[in-house]
């Protein structure tokens, strides 16, 4: 009884209410699509978000990665190759989880010893317990090729048309 009296003593007011009531009724589907539109697309910019993120993290990662890789190379590291084919050196890249073995001895490198390949890789043998083998660890990469360049001429090594050049200046390949 009391909102009738109302609605008696108001006509104007109860008019405008009612239409506000009938629009927000009748706008409800499309507002109930835009909040589901809306909650769609702050979840696809967390995402990007979380992405850019992980980008970035990445990245720093990457950063962080070349300078220990520059660092292995600028003090000094074993250069790893597979001997030999028809007088030129087989180059190999670094490979996780793999021993390296002395080309022409045969026995396997200590862990602890730190190698790089001639295309910026660098790993640090470390001793697997269960198979007491020392195995690629710790890989780092750099794309800085002068600084590969520079350590492999700091051993007396140099590549030259697929050829290794020594100290002495003999040479294996063509």
């Amino acid at each position: 009884m009391n909102i009738q009296r109302w609605v008696r003593r108001n006509p104007f007011e109860a008019a405008v209410l009612a239409t506000a009531i009938g629009l927000v009724l009748t706008s409800l589907p499309s507002m109930l699509k835009t909040s589901s539109q809306m909650a769609a697309l702050t979840e696809q910019i967390q995402s990007q978000n979380q992405q850019a993120m992980r980008m970035q993290s990445s990245e720093e990662s990457l950063v962080e990665l070349d300078k220990i890789a520059v660092s292995r190379y600028q003090r000094g590291c074993v250069f790893i190759f597979s001997g030999f084919q028809k007088g030129d050196p087989r180059y190999v890249s670094i490979s996780e989880g793999r021993p390296v073995t002395d080309v022409t001895t045969g026995n396997p490198l200590p862990a602890g010893t730190t190698i790089c390949d001639v295309y910026g890789i660098t790993a640090v043998l470390k001793l697997q317990p269960d198979t007491k083998t020392a195995v690629m660890s710790d890989v780092a990469a750099t794309g800085n090729h002068a600084v590969v360049m520079t350590a492999l001429r700091k051993q007396g090594l140099r590549i030259t048309g697929g050829r290794t050049q020594y100290p002495d200046g003999q040479h294996e390949g063509k």
